[in-house]
């Protein structure tokens, strides 16, 4: 649904000095989100297609465990929870009420028409 007002997306994040560059290498890991559905789902999908003959493990249920997390999701990286997380990231902006930076997240992957890029 259109609200004519702004934007966001829900994405694959990891701390940009860590061992992961793409979505895929995060298959059977850790991952922390507040949009448990949506990234099992995503993950499951990611695993299917990655496999040989299209079949995932564990009989249709995903190899990656994804995990419910709520308030601060980047901060499952230095509490040791996640290898990941799947969060929302904004596009519109009116004011900032605080600003702050979190050291732990740096790599964002979208999905564009050419596949997965690391977002600016």
């Amino acid at each position: 649904m259109d609200l004519g007002f702004g934007v966001c997306k829900l994405q694959v994040q990891v701390p940009e000095d860590g061992q992961f560059q793409s979505p895929t290498d995060l298959i059977g890991r850790n991952i922390g989100t507040g949009f448990v559905h949506l990234a099992e789902q995503y993950f499951r999908e990611l695993e299917l297609n990655e496999a040989e003959g299209g079949e995932a493990c564990c009989h249709g249920r995903s190899k990656t465990n994804i995990i419910e997390l709520s308030g601060s999701v980047e901060a499952a990286y230095a509490l040791g929870v996640a290898d990941g997380i799947v969060d929302l990231v904004g596009k519109f902006l009116m004011h900032s009420c605080v600003d702050a930076e979190s050291p732990n997240v740096g790599r964002i992957w979208r999905d564009d028409e050419s596949g997965w890029v690391e977002s600016d």
